[in-house]
């Protein structure tokens, strides 16, 4: 706590980054003009910043007679709008998470000060720039110093005096206990502060950016060795003649703006065109490696236009994955703090209130794979119609609200007219459906895989009955959809144990036969 006599001092100080003399320094600022380091703070914080968080509560209540436990974001709770919308006059929740991830994930410490009205509910979150930030821990109480500008936010606040185990801290800096302090830490060695990239990385950063000055001086002045000149024995008389020769050919060739100048040379000089050097080469073959260092920093596994990193079979398992590796901790970290620190004593008590990230967000699948899914969702009636539709982004319809498999709501039968037409063309179809009945029972027995036979039987059995349908005068329609009907049934009947399938498949079979089919 010494440094805490000069404050300004010891911020200086602790943000001061240098590798070394002759080394490129290392700063937070100096790491961003790094691409691989940009991206990948740019990515997470990016994401963090686009996945919606709010407070949700616990809801109990009874379906089909049996309690069921749930849970809804909270919309009357003070802190939705604030984490919804605006957590402040100046910025919006998007803004704001992204800022306060950035920071998480260069410095250490992503900080924002939490102001309360009268009553104790959360009004107000205000970012605290973390170049101007400490954490310290002052007789096992932990305390966040800031010393803002005029432009930050958090300057509206303003302090006496106060003392701190015997150190005076001026007027302009600012002392909030952690309690009133929204902290997202990074990686921390004691607990309560996180460690600066800046520290940790100096040594690959500090490659990094060495490379890439080098690469820039090359390029300005040209890598070594681009033009040698080889004069024959005797070609000067004097080496005042030679020197005056290569100025002059320098200030015609070095200078010139023209690319297309055309040299002459004379006395059997030649000119000789030299390689780019190893050490050049190597120098900017590190910078390759330089993008796998930030991806381990960052536990990224994927850098656009990085051929060494992990590929996937599709964009749902690459954004799973980066999920996983980078995002997770960081959400949790998220979800905890604000648990902490956002929720009021009774609230904490009830455990009725918690903070949550809407994780689905991060997903993205093509449109033929998310119809699939949430048609095979509704067949297991977890989501209904409407919330499939809403995850589509499409207006709710009517009668959709219910969970119902629609293969079953429309595998019973089109009931038959009171008076049929034709009872020859009725009885023909009854036989029809007898012997379909007896083919895929038996299919059911036969050895590999019974939905892909059942598949090829009524492909070529559906025509076979519209034909049948046609020769008798019956409905084709209705023919139709009863055989569709039924195809749904026995693929109903295929949810269940391998040992199962043929009991399962038989006794769908046997009801056909006791329905009274109309044509």
């Amino acid at each position: 706590m010494s440094g805490l006599s000069n404050p300004m001092g010891w911020l200086v100080d602790w943000f001061r980054r240098d590798t070394g003399k002759g080394k490129v320094p290392v700063t937070n600022d100096s790491m961003l003009s790094i691409p691989e380091v940009f991206f990948c703070i740019q990515s997470i914080s990016g994401d963090v910043g686009q996945m919606p968080l709010a407070p949700h509560k616990v809801y109990e209540q009874a379906r089909d007679g049996r309690a069921a436990r749930g849970s809804t974001a909270d919309l009357n709770h003070t802190t939705w709008r604030l984490l919804r919308d605006e957590p402040n006059k100046v910025q919006t929740s998007d803004v704001f998470k992204e800022l306060l991830q950035s920071h998480a994930l260069g410095w250490g410490n992503g900080r924002a000060a939490i102001i309360r009205n009268g009553a104790g509910a959360v009004t107000e979150l205000l970012p605290m720039m973390p170049d101007r930030t400490g954490t310290v821990m002052v007789m096992g109480v932990k305390y966040h110093v800031t010393c803002p500008t005029e432009d930050d936010p958090v300057r509206f606040r303003t302090i006496a005096q106060e003392i701190i185990e015997g150190k005076t801290i001026p007027r302009d800096w600012i002392v909030l206990n952690d309690e009133d302090v929204l902290h997202i830490m990074g990686y921390s060695r004691n607990g309560f502060i996180g460690l600066n990239l800046a520290d940790l990385a100096k040594d690959s950063m500090g490659t990094a950016l060495g490379g890439q000055r080098y690469s820039r001086t090359g390029m300005d002045k040209g890598f070594a060795g681009r033009l040698m000149l080889t004069a024959p024995p005797n070609a000067f008389k004097t080496e005042d003649d030679a020197k005056k020769f290569l100025t002059n050919f320098r200030e015609r060739h070095e200078n010139s703006k023209d690319g297309e100048t055309v040299g002459l040379l004379r006395e059997g000089i030649t000119a000789d065109v030299l390689q780019m050097s190893n050490v050049d080469a190597q120098m900017i073959e590190q910078r390759r490696f330089s993008r796998q260092d930030a991806m381990l920093w960052f536990a990224l596994q994927h850098l656009p236009g990085d051929d060494s990193s992990v590929s996937y079979n599709s964009l749902e398992q690459k954004l799973l994955a980066h999920r996983a590796s980078a995002l997770n901790r960081w959400l949790t970290r998220w979800e905890m703090q604000c648990d902490a620190k956002l929720r009021t004593e009774a609230e904490k008590a009830g455990g009725q209130l918690f903070y949550k990230f809407n994780r689905a967000t991060t997903l993205a699948t093509d449109t033929a794979t998310s119809a699939e899914v949430l048609s095979k969702l509704r067949m297991a009636k977890i989501i209904t119609q409407n919330e499939a539709r809403d995850k589509l982004d499409m207006n709710p319809v009517e009668g959709g609200d219910e969970f119902e498999n629609p293969a079953t709501s429309t595998a019973a039968p089109v009931p038959p007219p009171e008076e049929p037409d034709d009872s020859e063309a009725m009885a023909k179809i009854q036989s029809m459906v007898a012997l379909e009945a007896k083919q895929v029972a038996n299919g059911a027995k036969r050895p590999g895989n019974f939905l892909n036979w059942l598949d090829k039987h009524y492909a070529k059995w559906s025509t076979k009955l519209e034909q049948v349908a046609v020769e008798f005068g019956a409905d084709v329609e209705t023919v139709s959809d009863d055989c569709e009907s039924r195809r749904l049934a026995v693929v109903e009947a295929c949810d269940c144990k391998d040992n199962e399938l043929v009991e399962s498949v038989g006794k769908v079979c046997e009801t056909w036969k006791s329905i009274e089919w109309g044509v």
